[in-house]
């Protein structure tokens, strides 16, 4: 969002295991968990629908990488087919 917006500092980078160890979802529901990846997922689609053309071809720094929007746009639904492979195959959810 920071990049579609025309922020031009780098975006800070982050340790995605802390982040999940300090998630604490092994203490939710699974219903919770699936109704907050639901609402996550529907939020994303909104805001990737609702860009501009302008906002598409935008360009910033994530984690001191280059990013456009595009392209984050591309790894986000990567990043969605590759945790739903995860749940598909070690936890047979369907």
């Amino acid at each position: 969002m920071a990049i579609a917006r025309g922020e031009k500092t780098s975006l800070p980078g982050f340790e995605e295991n802390d982040y999940a160890a300090a998630s604490d979802a092994d203490q939710q529901r699974m219903r919770d968990l699936a109704d907050e990846y639901e609402s996550v997922r529907r939020s994303t689609v909104a805001f990737y629908r609702g860009l501009s053309q302008e906002a598409w071809k935008r360009t910033g720094n994530a984690n001191n990488n280059p990013a456009t929007v595009r392209g984050l746009a591309y790894t986000t639904l990567g990043h969605e087919r590759h945790h739903l492979k995860v749940l598909r195959e070690k936890y047979d959810v369907r």
